[in-house]
């Protein structure tokens, strides 16, 4: 929420069940994770939750927000952050790896096969190695990429603010 907390609510009655508050605003929505959800916040932080009683599990600091929604795969969890770096955490909230792709990143990272592919503020789509973050490639656009990637059959998609909607071979 804009006040700084996520919350859980009733399917039955819309009544909230928990609130957990940080230090400011949450800007998106939790990924779910086993019996958890993870999500950040623009106090620069990642927090897990127990999604039945709110209890926090773990955070983990970053250097900038995290406004874009966090993804999970198996047993590992990858954030953007505006500190430019796409971070991997394990489940526990132990870093894996972090790497810098720019300035800024803000949307949620897609996972396509072995690989994890985010876009960036420095106008840069990126496809790392998601075991080891290791980069594998870029494509360059006139203009920032906010939007989340969509993945099919081989190629990505994503729009740019340079006014073009792309298609990459995911390869």
């Amino acid at each position: 929420t804009l006040r700084g907390s996520m919350a859980a609510l009733s399917l039955e009655n819309g009544s909230m069940v928990w609130e957990f508050v940080t230090n400011h605003h949450v800007p998106c929505r939790a990924a779910v994770a086993k019996d958890f959800i993870v999500f950040g916040s623009n106090d620069c932080f990642i927090y897990a939750c127990d999604k039945r009683t709110g209890k926090p599990l773990w955070k983990f600091m970053t250097y900038g927000e995290v406004k874009g929604r966090l993804t999970i795969d198996n047993e590992m969890c990858y954030a953007a952050s505006f500190d430019g770096f796409l971070y991997c955490l394990d489940l526990k909230g132990n870093l894996a790896w972090k790497r810098k792709l720019g300035n800024v990143l803000y949307n949620a990272p897609l996972i396509c096969n072995d690989k994890v592919i985010v876009g960036s503020y420095s106008n840069q789509l990126t496809a790392l190695d998601k075991k080891n973050g290791k980069v594998l490639w870029h494509f360059m656009t006139d203009g920032i990429i906010q939007s989340y990637p969509s993945y099919d059959n081989g190629i990505v998609y994503f729009g740019s603010y340079d006014g073009c909607v792309y298609a990459a071979d995911a390869e």
